[in-house]
């Protein structure tokens, strides 16, 4: 039987330096590409790297009036939202099979640590209960996570829920809301929830 150093030895005489990065470049792509999970945790990461903090909306919007749509807590409780408690909230709309909100699960998790006594966090979902919830506390993930069916989203057919059926079909997607239900921010795609921008927009609506 060849030993691998044989085998490694009558590899190199064979090939260029320039063949053996391209073989191993393959190989790395063949692996990235057959196993699922390290082609996930990559991309989470390399995304990660990229996100910026969003920015606050130029134009003034209004959420719409209380109990424009139904939730469901990990119990699978009825929880009817936006409510009436008159809280910032931060609305990000997410799922699991998505890159980019995975990549910014981290962030979203250090805003809700550091504002959870002023701001309320939650994570919408079209996901299961069961996957998102394991996911969530192996992670440390404390913020509120509640589950949507769409056939219930299909059914917001008023011009007024028209925002929310597109944020919601739009993963991922955020909004920040101020005690008064003004939108501050709207932002479609991963955004990073941490930094001096995120700091002083949480500080202005105090």
């Amino acid at each position: 039987m060849i030993s691998l150093k044989k085998a490694w030895a009558t590899y190199k005489k064979r090939k260029t330096r320039l063949g053996i990065v391209i073989d191993f470049c393959l190989v790395a792509l063949l692996i990235f590409i057959t196993v699922p999970d390290l082609r996930m945790r990559l991309m989470v990461n390399a995304i990660r790297l990229t996100l910026r903090q969003p920015q606050v909306l130029q134009d003034e919007y209004y959420l719409l009036l209380p109990g424009s749509l139904r939730a469901y807590t990990p119990e699978g409780d009825l929880y009817v939202w936006p409510d009436t408690t008159e809280k910032t909230v931060l609305v990000n709309f997410g799922a699991l099979w998505s890159a980019q909100n995975r990549a910014e699960l981290k962030s979203l998790n250090d805003f809700w640590e550091k504002y959870k006594s002023e701001v309320d966090v939650m994570y919408l979902t079209f996901d299961g209960a069961e996957e998102v919830e394991d996911y969530m506390e192996k992670r440390g993930y404390g913020f509120k996570r509640l589950y949507l069916r769409k056939d219930e989203i299909s059914e917001l057919e008023r011009e007024e829920d028209g925002m929310i059926v597109d944020l919601a079909h739009s993963i991922p997607s955020s909004i920040l809301l101020d005690k008064n239900g003004k939108i501050i921010i709207k932002k479609f795609g991963a955004a990073r929830w941490t930094g001096a921008r995120v700091d002083e927009i949480v500080k202005g609506l105090k």
